[in-house]
């Protein structure tokens, strides 16, 4: 068995590339709506009840833009899975 991996094309590129642009002026809107799209990426990646997932390599090269600038996170080749007990932490001060 054959086995084939599709992705979306993301015609917006990196977040890296705008970044890099100094010609590309993204207004505020356009950065707002891609900050909050990234950090609710973030937070359905870190809310899963049981496992947990965590990036540990986000950066603007890791955030690709669809043609209407809508954010998605990509690049998980370093993240992990924890476990639920793993993921809390307590500090006493």
């Amino acid at each position: 068995m054959e086995r084939i991996l599709c992705f979306e094309y993301m015609q917006g590129g990196s977040l890296e590339k705008h970044i890099a642009d100094e010609s590309c002026k993204l207004d505020w809107p356009t950065c707002y709506n891609i900050i909050r799209g990234t950090c609710e990426g973030l937070n359905h990646l870190h809310s899963a009840p049981d496992k947990p997932i965590f990036h540990l390599d986000l950066k603007p090269d890791n955030i690709l833009l669809d043609k209407s600038m809508t954010p998605k996170i990509a690049d998980l080749g370093l993240s992990r899975v924890f476990a639920s007990s793993e993921t809390h932490q307590t500090e006493i001060v």
